[in-house]
């Protein structure tokens, strides 16, 4: 495939990262890089891969999310987490699903994904992707709303819209509100694809090294995610757009997980 891709990842849990850049070989045909933004250095089964972007930075996993996306050097996007395992040609096959809808870059690919060694059965399910599986009001956005957690997006359009809001520490709800975003552009065309595309090894909720995220979520994002959609912002067509560089205005620091500096 002559596409590049670029893989953005926040980077925390070095010891999965060879094991995901080797999923990655197996997962897709074209020519792409990973950008690694985080504290930690690369490791040295890495360090000799010219397809490598690392950056170090102590922030929120989602500022170093948008940190790798303003880096990007793919017209295509793709992002999920560092502990994460991609199934073989599952980004081949999301692909597929660009070009039968002849590469147009109004085209969001929507990726399915599972969660620890007991996955719900719903993950396969179109209803667990959409807002009403996840309780958000029908005030916000049409209860088939798609989200977009994961998946295939073009550089072009994630620009424009300005890529992740920085206020949110977390990756979840920042990416809630981004689907949130795309599906008020008339223009847009999400299509969840009927594959599964990576598989994440951390357990939900608190365990192993998840509390610092979950409690981002849960005290932190969570009330953010309310009180910015309490108002008209929805309704009369604003919150669609936020600045590509808004990651500067997000503390150099995450706090919740590396303390104060």
């Amino acid at each position: 495939m002559p596409y590049k891709l670029s893989i953005l990842l926040p980077g925390i849990r070095v010891d999965r990262w060879v094991k995901l850049y080797e999923s990655i070989e197996k997962s897709f045909s074209g020519s792409w890089e990973i950008i690694f933004v985080g504290p930690y250095p690369l490791p040295d089964g890495l360090k000799d891969k010219t397809n490598i972007q690392y950056i170090q930075d102590w922030g929120t996993p989602i500022r170093c999310r948008q940190i790798a996306l303003v880096n990007a050097r793919g017209e295509w996007i793709n992002f999920s987490a560092d502990d994460c395992t991609y199934l073989e040609n599952s980004l081949d096959n999301s692909f597929k699903i660009l070009e039968e809808n002849n590469m147009n870059k109004n085209v969001v690919v929507v990726g399915k994904y599972t969660e620890s060694r007991n996955p719900s059965p719903l993950m396969y399910q179109t209803e667990y992707y959409l807002l009403k599986y996840h309780g958000f009001t029908t005030r916000i956005m049409k209860e088939e709303t798609m989200l977009f957690n994961t998946g295939i997006i073009s550089k072009d359009l994630l620009n424009e819209i300005g890529g992740w809001d920085c206020q949110f520490e977390g990756c979840a709800l920042a990416c809630v509100d981004l689907g949130i975003r795309l599906n008020k552009l008339d223009k847009i065309k999400m299509i969840l694809q009927p594959h599964i595309l990576f598989s994440a090894t951390h357990m939900p909720g608190r365990s192993g090294d998840h509390q610092p995220i979950h409690d981002g979520q849960t005290l932190h994002d969570q009330p953010l995610f309310d009180l910015i959609y309490s108002g008209n912002e929805i309704e009369n067509g604003k919150r669609i757009k936020v600045e590509l560089n808004n990651w500067e205005r997000s503390p150099d620091r995450w706090v919740r997980r590396f303390g104060a500096s």
